[in-house]
């Protein structure tokens, strides 16, 4: 079984998309490399994993997503700019969204009251209503209190998060080539029926959704349950690059998708737009053989 380690430095901004790995392997096992100093993971590929694949310069000669499409171009500049802040550092939001999702959303919740208690009352706080002051003050505990216990260490900041993106990338990198790009997004537990803007936040051709606590199993390497996982993620984009290769239609900017739900069940999407008309379509099925039949039917 062959090994790759990928440097995957924190703070290294993502390489510009020409030069994302082509090697057209699959993931199989994910850990994190201990004799770095750097925050390397080492990726073992399997042979299997590697007949299974579709090289990049293998471009089919029908149907329009063949290519690098136009809304492609900007995929990694959007994951730098909002995962990261302008040191290179992850940005503290998506960290608090991650490490600790039940918290963030009660935050957020608390965020929502603030705004409706606080709007068209006045800009002021001593002008909020006494339900926006106290969602203030609880929200702004709630987030200081996360801070305190899971960013600082001995007076030192330490993202909790850091592994977990790094886990990301490494699986990102690895099905990212020339010709698309793949990207990994999370869920928390009262997104789980908002996929749309989680799974579609990025332009990227083939996007996988987990849950948060999904996303915290892929960097414990030593759990059976991470291997499976990686297993599954890899399986699934296999099939979504399978339903890309074997469409046929003349639908615009399609994207694929599927999300990893709490139960272990995946479903799978596409989104599209048709010539002349305006937003986007999206299609949902239960497997990618029923998502390239209604692809192909036009079954919306």
């Amino acid at each position: 079984m062959d090994k790759v380690s990928l440097n995957l430095n924190i703070n290294q901004n993502f390489k510009d998309k020409n030069q994302n790995n082509d090697n057209p392997k699959a993931i199989t096992n994910l850990k994190k490399n201990n004799n770095s100093d750097c925050k390397d993971y080492i990726v073992s590929i399997s042979d299997d994993g590697n007949k299974r694949r579709v090289k990049a310069d293998e471009y089919k000669k029908s149907g329009v997503t063949s290519r690098r499409e136009m809304f492609e171009e900007q995929t990694v500049e959007e994951k730098r700019t909002k995962r990261y802040d302008f040191l290179g550092n992850i940005d503290l939001t998506e960290t608090f969204r991650l490490d600790e999702p039940e918290t963030y959303e009660r935050v957020r919740e608390l965020e929502r009251i603030v705004a409706k208690g606080s709007y068209p009352v006045g800009y002021s706080w001593t002008e909020y209503t006494d339900e926006a002051k106290q969602a203030d003050l609880e929200a702004f505990f709630l987030k200081k209190d996360w801070f305190e216990r899971r960013c600082m260490v001995d007076g030192k900041f330490r993202n909790p998060v850091t592994g977990h993106y790094a886990a990301m990338e490494v699986i990102e990198r690895t099905f990212s080539d020339s010709s698309h790009d793949t990207t990994l997004n999370f869920y928390g537990p009262s997104e789980k029926d908002q996929y749309r803007e989680n799974m579609w936040r990025y332009s990227s051709k083939f996007n996988v959704l987990l849950s948060a606590d999904m996303v915290k199993q892929l960097i414990d390497y030593e759990n059976p349950v991470s291997h499976d996982l990686i297993e599954k993620i890899d399986d699934v984009i296999t099939k979504m690059k399978d339903v890309e290769k074997k469409y046929e239609g003349d639908y615009l900017a399609v994207q694929f998708g599927a999300k990893f739900h709490q139960d272990g069940a995946v479903s799978y999407y596409a989104s599209y737009a048709r010539s002349g008309q305006k937003g986007r379509i999206e299609i949902e099925a239960s497997s990618s053989e029923e998502l390239l039949s209604k692809l192909n039917n036009g079954t919306e």
